[in-house]
């Protein structure tokens, strides 16, 4: 796995509250990867917050 340099999501909300619009902006990135792991045959099944990873810049 790559290494991110950042925090998971639950982290995150563990520091600071998310605005509606940036917690929408964490969706789109989610779903493609899924969507990309899907076109490969792969099916995640632990999708939860701790999964999430989020870099310095916030992506």
């Amino acid at each position: 796995m790559e290494f991110v340099d950042g925090v998971n999501l639950r982290q995150l909300l563990q520091t600071k509250r998310l605005t509606p619009k940036e917690a929408l902006s964490i969706v789109p990135p989610v779903c493609e990867a899924l969507q990309c792991a899907h076109d490969h045959g792969i099916v995640h099944r632990d999708i939860k917050p701790e999964n999430l990873l989020i870099d310095k810049t916030g992506q």
